[in-house]
């Protein structure tokens, strides 16, 4: 054998036997046990792939001869073989947790050596293979990297591998250690809370929202989304619902289409969550406006929601009057719409503009006029609109 440390020689009969451990040959235990009592015996040596005679003798789980080799002081416990193994990884890829218990024990093991292929730490590796008496034994040691990320496209932390798993206890467990760091994104820019609600696992999600160290808030994706706006997206109401309970959470947050929970809320028509919206402590903007500046006034008009539309009419912080990029009012869409009861129940708001113009100088009669909506224009008038001349139809048509 090679040794990577020292090159010691022993008899030529030895020598044969210290070739203790191979691939193609058991183990012979009672001449492995024999050859220990040379004092000149290399236990570091290695063979062509590097594999030393602590990596071999936890390949084949010969716990009594990885117990004789702990006990000498100059064993390598953090050897590397020419694949990338070395001996914690080896046992917990193994799943002998006698045999990683006794590694774990030992204070100049590596805790936080990672595989070269992927970056696995043993951490990571136990959590994949859902081994929680190892996931224990690890993170009973302090200096136990509970944010170590993996290598490549994931870059997972062991928070988001045990989330990505739905495993609840192990999740529990790393929570525990005051040192990690919940809001940490993998390399797709996902939290572990994130892919929790995500994945609609309820119970992940109230696990996190214990803690006061959650960044709720944090956008996500091109799109910039807030978890909340997603839990509402996805029809996951009883997430929405929990979310909402927060009192840091920001309920006006607007993504990158301009849309926010409110609107996306009132678009699906879930009324609880509208109301849990509208009754939240940090202050519902009611007269937010998407990208083409319509608020959730102007979109119930549209959806010809009567119920919602009375909903949000009794709220006394709503702009009635607010328009558009182009100038419109909820007045104006009723009215192009040709909805009676809609205009009828807008005008009963007495803050209400009836002659207000848009960016084209028309009016909501106006409006109603060119759609020839016949039944609203008597009621605007009914209601005092007044007939004005559109200055820019004049200039254009010359009459």
């Amino acid at each position: 054998m090679k040794s990577p440390h020292t090159t010691n020689s022993i008899n030529n009969n030895e020598e044969e036997d210290a070739a203790f451990i191979d691939d193609d040959v058991p183990i012979k235990k009672n001449i492995v046990l024999k050859l220990f009592k040379y004092p000149d015996l290399d236990v570091n040596a290695t063979d062509v792939n590097g594999n030393s005679p602590l990596i071999d003798a936890i390949e084949v789980g010969n716990i009594d001869v990885i117990k004789i080799l702990l006990s000498r002081p100059e064993i390598d416990l953090n050897w590397v073989n020419c694949l990338g193994e070395f001996p914690l990884l080896k046992a917990v890829q193994q799943v002998n947790n006698a045999i990683t218990y006794l590694i774990v024990q030992r204070k100049d093991v590596l805790v936080n050596k990672r595989y070269s292929k992927n970056g696995r730490s043993a951490l990571i590796e136990s959590i994949i293979r859902g081994n929680i008496e190892v996931v224990h034994m690890l993170l009973c040691r302090m200096d136990t990297d509970v944010n170590i990320r993996t290598i490549g496209n994931e870059g997972r932390t062991p928070l988001i591998e045990a989330v990505e798993r739905n495993d609840y206890e192990i999740t529990k467990l790393l929570l525990k250690r005051l040192d990690i760091n919940i809001n940490v994104r993998d390399m797709n820019g996902n939290t572990a809370f994130y892919r929790a609600a995500e994945k609609n696992n309820t119970i992940l999600v109230k696990l996190f929202l214990k803690r006061q160290d959650l960044d709720i808030n944090m956008i996500y994706g091109k799109q910039e989304k807030t978890i909340l706006i997603q839990a509402i997206e996805q029809n996951n109401v009883e997430i929405a619902c929990l979310l909402l309970k927060r009192h840091d959470i920001n309920i006006n947050h607007v993504d990158k289409v301009g849309e926010s929970a409110f609107m996306i809320a009132i678009r699906q028509e879930y009324i609880v969550i509208i109301k849990m919206l509208l009754e939240h402590e940090r202050g519902l903007d009611i007269n937010i406006q998407d990208r083409d500046g319509e608020t959730v006034l102007m979109k119930v008009v549209r959806m010809g929601n009567i119920k919602l539309i009375n909903y949000l009419l009794k709220q006394k912080d709503l702009d009635i009057n607010k328009k558009t990029k182009k100038g419109e009012t909820a007045l104006m869409m009723a009215a192009k719409l040709n909805n009676c009861n809609i205009v009828n129940m807008l005008l009963s708001r007495k803050d209400i503009i009836i002659d207000l113009k848009d960016n084209y100088e028309e009016t909501a009669l106006m409006k109603a006029e060119y759609f020839r909506c016949d039944n609203v224009i008597r009621l605007l008038e009914s209601r005092g609109a007044k007939r004005t001349v559109n200055i820019n139809e004049l200039e254009r048509t010359g009459k």
